[in-house]
């Protein structure tokens, strides 16, 4: 879990991975955006690396494609 991730992004996460644990750690870098490395734990024991890309609301690329 991470202090600076949406409780709400991190379990919509863990839903659609099927992840019965995640580690999270915050990306550096990236201007507007902010990025996650997210590691999901399986129930089979296997571990699905996955990078979260996302929009916080602010800053002078926010609200653009």
């Amino acid at each position: 879990m991470s202090a600076d991730l949406d409780p709400a992004l991190e379990a919509w996460v863990a839903e659609v991975t099927g992840a019965t644990r995640l580690t999270v750690h915050r990306g550096v870098g990236g201007a507007s955006r902010a990025g996650h490395a997210i590691d999901a734990v399986q129930r089979d024991g296997n571990v699905v690396e996955l990078w979260l890309r996302s929009d916080p609301g602010f800053g002078p690329q926010s609200a653009t494609a």
